[in-house]
């Protein structure tokens, strides 16, 4: 499992060269590729700059990255759920049992 350096603020470039930097240093050929919503981006974005090391690609809660969607998610569903969605925690939240406080 592969977690981001940072909230957001690591260019994507540098995360594939991460990805890549723990294939080489785990001696793996090829591999499958796995992820979650951000992950999923990241996953294809891998998988399209180095095709020859993804054997295959499971993708779940998929998202493309465009502005559009995190639009969608943090401004336009509280229109609908404005009881749920409250502020989203700042990326220097500090983690307390996989929750943010």
């Amino acid at each position: 499992m592969i977690r981001r350096r940072t909230c957001g603020t690591t260019p994507t470039a540098h995360l594939l060269a991460d990805m890549e930097q723990l294939r080489t240093h785990l001696d793996v050929d090829r591999w499958l590729l796995c992820g979650g919503s951000w992950g999923s981006t990241l996953a294809l974005a891998y998988a399209e700059r180095h095709p020859h090391r993804v054997t295959e690609i499971v993708l779940t809660a998929i998202t493309t990255g465009r502005r559009s969607e995190a639009d969608w998610l943090y401004r336009g569903a509280a229109r609908f759920f404005p009881g749920e969605m409250g502020p989203v925690p700042s990326c220097g939240a500090r983690q307390t049992s996989g929750m943010a406080t």
